[in-house]
């Protein structure tokens, strides 16, 4: 890992970051837009917070200086992630009643850098976790460390035609044969999105289970919830979808009924947004 610079926050601004943000917020189905978000990120710099940490021995006692360490936010869902601040305003929303703060200068190829380290707990990276709070994860910093991004990394594989959208949506319904859907995590996580269906099911005790993921096929790209439920599917699914759709920024939501299969393929190890045993 990169040696973290101290710097006076004032002198990092991601201003044009902000502006595509703010854009982005209303059109997240928007490529173009996604796409700009992603090279200015490649570009920038950014505000990182630090705490001093003392080590103590088994009698309390402080051992040596402090140590910096980079904060860490965690959830309540067992994930952790490191924030990022793209400016001082920003940064200082963490802590409003504080004036001052302990900041590292970081880039995304430093961010891979200490994804890579054997001692890394983190899962990604929060931006601005006090007003836009976009979440990235480790695997999409680590391609946008190497200068690319989903779109040109796609560009470089074989394409596919202009219906490839509607494509999807007939697969993810069960038509169009035995093509396969690439399932994965949302690598800009939808947490308003996500929050909504949660409560939801805490007043559907017909739902059992919800996952999130990330559908894709050639160029297209859909939000799916997997749900596992008794009852009418087309009601469950039905309010489910009403909840989520107006929080997905423009991206499409894709709704399935929970199968065996999915269980053991696009769904293994991966672990729910919603599971009512835990909230139970």
């Amino acid at each position: 890992m990169t040696k973290a610079k101290i710097v006076n926050e004032q002198d990092i601004r991601n201003p044009e970051l902000k502006e595509l943000m703010a854009e982005l917020k209303d059109n997240n189905g928007n490529a173009d837009l996604q796409e700009k978000v992603f090279q200015a990120l490649i570009r920038g710099q950014f505000l990182a917070p630090m705490i001093a940490q003392t080590i103590k021995n088994a009698k309390g006692k402080a051992v040596g200086p402090a140590q910096l360490k980079f904060v860490l936010l965690n959830t309540n869902k067992g994930q952790s992630f490191f924030p990022l601040f793209t400016d001082a305003e920003e940064a200082h929303k963490m802590n409003p009643q504080s004036k001052t703060g302990t900041f590292a200068v970081r880039t995304i190829k430093d961010y891979d850098a200490m994804f890579k380290s054997k001692n890394n707990t983190a899962d990604g990276i929060v931006i601005n976790a006090m007003s836009d709070n976009i979440i990235l994860n480790k695997n999409l910093i680590g391609l946008l460390a190497m200068g690319e991004t989903p779109r040109t990394m796609a560009a470089k594989q074989p394409g596919g035609d202009g219906d490839a959208q509607k494509k999807l949506a007939d697969l993810l319904a069960g038509r169009g044969g035995n093509v396969q859907v690439a399932f994965s995590e949302p690598q800009v996580y939808p947490t308003a999105m996500a929050n909504a269906v949660y409560d939801l099911c805490c007043t559907m005790p017909e739902v059992s289970r919800v996952w999130l993921k990330l559908a894709s096929f050639e160029m297209a790209r859909t939000y799916v919830l997997v749900v596992e439920h008794e009852g009418s599917g087309k009601e469950v699914l039905g309010r489910i979808s009403e909840a989520a759709a107006p929080l997905s920024r423009n991206m499409p939501v894709g709704m399935m009924e929970y199968r065996e299969e999915l269980g053991q393929t696009a769904l293994k190890d991966a672990v729910p947004l919603y599971d009512r045993e835990l909230e139970l």
